[in-house]
């Protein structure tokens, strides 16, 4: 399973143009339904959480029914915490300790079907700053941030940022590695997605390190649903860490967050 792995790796990360921005969009084929597990713990004292819910048929509605009922477990080798559910389809949980190297494991029981994923924290590497850009992207001007930050040396470092504009979270996804730029400081826009920015406007980056699974899936993600060149045409899912044949991800990483005002 390791080997498969790898090479899927191996070949998507030399597709890679070092970042990647696209709106999630999961496609099935007509007819199928999967759950959709959806699971970030990170090192801050922010409850971790998983989300369940179940795909519908490719041509009906994008609401996805959440999932209640779950038996939703995350461990490590010191302990174990059953998650609470706090709505429906969300369960939280804040007993574990959120260490820097340590794997997280995650175990869902659903009737009869059983979901497992790890994911490993990353070390944490720091965000120093967010400088305001101005792009011209096929004759539209439009403002980006570029997160300032030092990549450690030795290839096999992976970030995702998270956007949040005037409070509100974007739907764009932007992920970064080193493959081009292993020990140096990062000056890569976060360039694309759907929101216009304008003078005035609040942003918000939060800067995540993440392991290479969750990029993985964020990357392959952004291919399959159109963000590059390689991208397909047929409908098919992302990459994911998650065993058991559920879509989505799990992912315990680092988090840290900037903001600036736009002029």
């Amino acid at each position: 399973m390791k080997k498969i792995f790898f090479i899927l790796f191996s070949l998507v990360v030399a597709l890679t143009m070092t970042s990647c921005e696209k709106v999630i969009d999961i496609k099935l084929n007509e007819g199928e339904t999967k759950y959709v597990i959806e699971g970030e713990l990170d090192d801050t004292s922010q409850p971790y959480y998983v989300t369940i819910s179940q795909t519908v048929g490719f041509s009906s509605t994008n609401q996805f029914p959440t999932i209640s009922g779950a038996l939703v477990i995350i461990s490590d080798n010191a302990s174990a915490d059953t998650l609470k559910e706090v709505s429906v389809g969300r369960y939280e949980g804040k007993k574990l300790r959120r260490v820097q190297g340590n794997t997280y494991r995650l175990s869902i029981k659903i009737k009869d079907q059983t979901f497992t994923a790890s994911s490993t924290m990353p070390q944490k590497v720091n965000l120093d700053s967010l400088e305001i850009t101005e792009l011209n992207l096929l004759g539209n001007r439009s403002k980006a941030l570029i997160p300032k930050y030092k990549d450690p040396v030795g290839r096999g470092n992976y970030y995702r940022f998270v956007e949040y504009i005037n409070g509100k979270k974007s739907k764009a996804i932007f992920v970064q590695d080193d493959q081009q730029n292993d020990g140096g400081v990062s000056s890569r826009p976060l360039a694309g997605g759907d929101d216009e920015k304008k003078a005035g406007d609040s942003i918000e980056i939060e800067m995540q390190c993440i392991d290479s699974q969750v990029y993985l899936y964020f990357f392959s993600l952004d291919q399959l649903s159109g963000g590059g060149p390689n991208s397909s045409a047929t409908p098919t899912n992302p990459v994911t860490n998650i065993q058991g044949g559920a879509l989505g991800y799990f992912s315990s990483h680092t988090s840290q967050r900037k903001g600036v005002r736009l002029n």
